[in-house]
C-alpha cells in the first residue's frame, strides 16, 4: 500500500494505492479543500517515447527520474 499526495484545482486528494484481488487500485482516501488558498501552478512536462520530437525533454528531467 502507497500513499500519495497530490494538488488538484481547490484541493490536496491523499491517494492510498492498494493490490486486492483483482489487481492494483488508486483510491481517493480524502479531499482536503484548499479555502481561501490558491493551487500552486505546475508546469507539464510531456515525453513520449513513440514521439521523437520530445526526446530533448528527457534531458532535462532530473538524473533520479530518468
Amino acid at each position: 500500500m502507497t500513499c500519495v499526495r497530490s494538488w488538484a484545482p481547490g484541493a490536496v486528494l491523499q491517494v492510498m494505492h492498494k493490490t486486492g484481488e483483482n489487481g492494483d487500485y488508486a483510491n481517493i482516501e480524502t479531499i482536503i479543500p484548499m479555502m481561501g488558498k490558491k493551487a500552486p501552478t505546475v508546469d507539464p512536462v510531456i515525453f513520449d517515447l513513440d514521439d521523437a520530437g520530445t526526446y530533448p525533454t528527457f534531458q532535462t528531467l532530473p538524473r533520479y527520474i530518468q
